[in-house]
């Protein structure tokens, strides 16, 4: 079916189950996470998914995250599949992410690819930020202009991305970012991503990918590092997942007075596919 005809329950019902097989996962191999984001929000003021929340976000600690991704490819069930730079090669971002196996998420902009396009939900890694502010520019700008060349080895999903960005430009950095040593820019970002992992700072978040460097979101914004250190479980449609002990200041940090809803008129899915399927492959809708 197409976007039009988006069952939001059903959406959720999937996102559940591959939440589930996430869950069971990181159970088995006492990996730490916390539910994030509307996510995390959903859980403590709707027990459940926020009603007209259309998306599922876990995040995990750069050890946890990278332990996850080792295991998962060899863990995971069959009808399910993990998507990450190391399993899909088309795949060009950092975070990952776990789709469905015979179902269809398929946005306009991404149908030629090549890639899973399943129902999926995202994997977020948490990684240090510098605590002095030299430093800390120079953590940003090599993961920033490295960026780029990391996602131009997908066309497809560079040029479809940058909207604010004359094609003029976008077509630039496009020719240079492809003259560019892959493996070597390669190498240069991974190592400022992960450079203070092995230390403690006061402040960590999502910086694996340039484009969040420059304009965050709220729920992109760095947070104090002590908010990621413990873990409890909170009930979510009825099932126990991990989420941080320091939930609260969390959800205060991205949202404010977060047990307060918005008006009725920003209630609304946030994505919207062209092609979305609980039932049948994406595949069947490429040929």
């Amino acid at each position: 079916m197409t976007n039009c005809g988006m069952d939001l329950k059903e959406l959720q019902n999937i996102l559940l189950d591959i939440l589930i097989e996430f869950n069971r996962i990181c159970k088995k191999y006492n990996i730490k996470y916390s539910l994030a984001f509307g996510t995390l929000l959903g859980a403590v003021r709707h027990k459940g998914f926020i009603p007209w929340d259309d998306d599922v976000d876990v995040m995990m600690d750069r050890k946890n995250f990278d332990r996850f991704c080792k295991i998962c490819p060899q863990e995971i069930s069959k009808e399910f599949f993990f998507q990450s730079r190391k399993t899909e090669e088309k795949y060009p971002y950092n975070l990952c992410r776990i789709r469905k196996n015979n179902t269809a998420m398929i946005y306009r902009a991404w149908r030629d690819s090549g890639i899973h396009l399943g129902i999926y939900i995202d994997i977020f890694p948490i990684d240090n930020i510098a605590d002095n502010k030299l430093s800390r520019i120079l953590q940003f700008s090599m993961i920033f202009f490295n960026t780029p060349i990391r996602v131009a080895r997908n066309p497809i999903i560079f040029n479809n991305r940058g909207e604010k960005f004359s094609p003029l430009l976008k077509k630039l950095v496009y020719y240079i970012a492809r003259c560019m040593p892959y493996k070597t820019c390669e190498k240069i970002e991974d190592y400022y991503i992960k450079k203070y992992s092995n230390t403690k700072t006061k402040s960590m978040g999502i910086i694996c990918e340039g484009g969040v460097l420059v304009k965050p979101s709220n729920v992109q914004v760095p947070f104090k590092s002590k908010y990621l250190n413990e873990y409890c479980e909170m009930e979510f449609e009825n099932h126990k997942f991990m989420v941080s002990k320091s939930y609260r200041q969390l959800l205060r940090h991205w949202y404010g007075d977060y047990m307060k809803l918005p008006p009725e008129k920003d209630r609304v899915m946030t994505h919207q596919p062209e092609v979305f399927d609980t039932k049948n492959s994406y595949e069947r809708y490429l040929k």
